[in-house]
């Protein structure tokens, strides 16, 4: 047996006044229960069961799609780590994320530095005055010399850092990775500022 709406209205105790009411509301769209289009009037109060069906399938809608972004997203993170981790395996191939390797029967002297300029500075000062960069300086000044002709090349000057690291030529290589993941040859036509007092 199929059963139908009545037209009593509860609110004012008596048959149903239609357009006359402002209540009496024309709904447009799809059905969630049976999928069916929807274009016609009713009572809004009448109208309720079916719009909170709809505004729960929006929900899960909305809900299932912010899974699936955050799902997205946490994919995405988990590849750029693995990027990340790869591309300091190329650079430094001793290392392992899982067990720190030790190098025995050896002996290195370790700086430690409160803040990162100091570390640069006390790079940039072995650069400077140890005999084993001569040849670091000596390329430097030839392109010093000519820099009317171009600018000086990073990517040249690492050639002769390769006994900074017991990893030698190694070293170099990560260093060369470096430079060209981050485009960092863009900062060889850069003129730095004089150096003021305390500064590096």
């Amino acid at each position: 047996m199929q059963l139908k709406n009545g037209t009593f209205c509860p609110l004012i105790k008596k048959d149903c006044v239609g357009l006359q009411c402002a209540w009496f509301t024309r709904v447009q769209g799809t059905d969630m229960n049976t999928g069916n289009q929807v274009d016609e009037y009713q009572c809004a109060i009448a109208w309720m069961p079916m719009l909170l069906i709809e505004n729960s399938g929006q929900q899960r809608q909305t809900g299932a799609a912010v899974e699936s972004f955050r799902n997205e997203m946490v994919k995405a993170n988990e590849n750029s780590q693995q990027l990340l981790l790869k591309t300091a395996k190329i650079a430094y191939p001793s290392i392992d994320s899982n067990q720190p390797k030790l190098i025995e029967d050896e002996k290195h002297e370790i700086s430690k530095f409160n803040q990162i300029r100091y570390a640069v500075s006390a790079y940039k000062n072995n650069l400077n005055t140890h005999p084993f960069y001569e040849e670091f300086r000596k390329e430097r000044a030839r392109q010093r010399a000519g820099r009317l002709s171009g600018s000086i090349s990073g990517m040249k000057l690492i050639e002769h850092v390769h006994k900074y690291s017991i990893r030698g030529n190694d070293y170099v290589l990560g260093l060369k990775k470096i430079i060209e993941q981050n485009a960092l040859q863009d900062f060889d036509k850069a003129n730095l500022l004089v150096k003021k007092s305390g500064s590096i």
